[in-house]
């Protein structure tokens, strides 16, 4: 009966570059910019009653629900109970944003946990993806990500595409595993979704807590943007982006692409250079950091300071 209660989540921005006194100036170092999009928790209070009983109506009826009528035009349609409080603007120009999916870190253990006992270790390779779980295939997973799904799809429809009908594509969602077991299985190589929108709900923490490395690099942002545990990054499937190599630990996403409700996509993804960027070379050069804190407002780009 209790939940948290998130606060506004702010950006703090990291500009790595070389040591100008570094011994190895042979080597070129090439700035690496990282977005971290972070936010405390306020103490646990009660739900509002009327908030609670509204959330168990809802549960009872998408319960009743087939794994397929889930994610179908008509169960995203309704307005959530739980809505997204603000958007937070990373690029205004590329229309990359980071939202609160109101899942906790509790939640995001628990669909962690019962991805994994689904799969049994049996992990698919989708689009690029080396290792990910279709939700649709597994009943109590569909039942127990739609809540979150449901609350993003709504909020990019109505609020990011109010003029173009939007709806899941038929695979949708689907969960995706990093770690390290395998080379291949630490990212994702740069590519392009064949999404109008896509979401990424990040289900760990990285800086070390769940995994080191990782984030999602995009090209025209040249910056990496790190999210955490209950952030949904949301952005135009056309743009160019890969997951970053991570190093230790695991890294869990739940994912949607949200395509065009009026046409027909077969594919999920467009097949384009699949070099990854930024994480195919090894720089020897010592690092030095500049962090900046951005207070996030609805409007505006966020400029990188070094």
């Amino acid at each position: 009966s209790d939940r948290h209660v998130h606060l506004p989540t702010r950006l703090v921005i990291r500009k790595i570059k070389c040591d100008e006194h570094s011994a190895n100036t042979s080597t070129s170092c090439t700035p690496e910019t990282h977005i971290y999009a972070v936010r405390k928790m306020e103490e646990q209070r009660p739900r509002e009653p009327e908030l609670l009983e509204t959330e168990q109506q809802e549960a009872v009826h998408y319960k009743s629900l087939s794994p397929q009528e889930l994610f179908l035009p008509e169960a995203m349609a309704p307005a959530p109970s739980l809505t997204i409080p603000d958007w937070v603007i990373v690029s205004k120009e590329l229309s990359i944003f980071v939202v609160d999916s109101g899942l906790t870190p509790n939640d995001c253990d628990a669909l962690v946990a019962l991805t994994e006992r689904q799969c049994r270790g049996q992990y698919a390779a989708y689009t690029y993806a080396k290792q990910t779980l279709g939700c649709r295939d597994y009943p109590p997973l569909a039942t127990a990500c739609y809540p979150a799904v449901h609350r993003v799809t709504h909020a990019i429809q109505n609020t990011l595409s109010p003029k173009l009908p939007l709806k899941l594509d038929e695979r949708e969602p689907h969960v995706v595993k990093y770690d390290i077991s395998k080379k291949e299985r630490q990212k994702l190589d740069m590519h392009t979704d064949k999404s109008e929108w896509t979401f990424l709900i990040s289900l760990s923490d990285g800086c070390g807590l769940d995994y080191e490395g990782g984030g999602t690099y995009f090209e025209a942002l040249e910056a990496t943007i790190h999210v955490q545990r209950g952030h949904a990054l949301v952005f135009p499937g056309k743009l160019r982006h890969c997951g970053q190599r991570i190093s230790k630990g695991v890294r869990f996403l739940l994912v949607g692409f949200l395509v065009d409700a009026n046409a027909i996509h077969n594919n999920n993804m467009n097949t384009t250079n699949t070099s990854p960027i930024g994480t195919n070379t090894t720089n020897t050069n010592t690092t030095t950091t500049t962090t900046t804190t951005v207070t996030t407002t609805r409007t505006g780009n966020v400029q990188v300071t070094t």
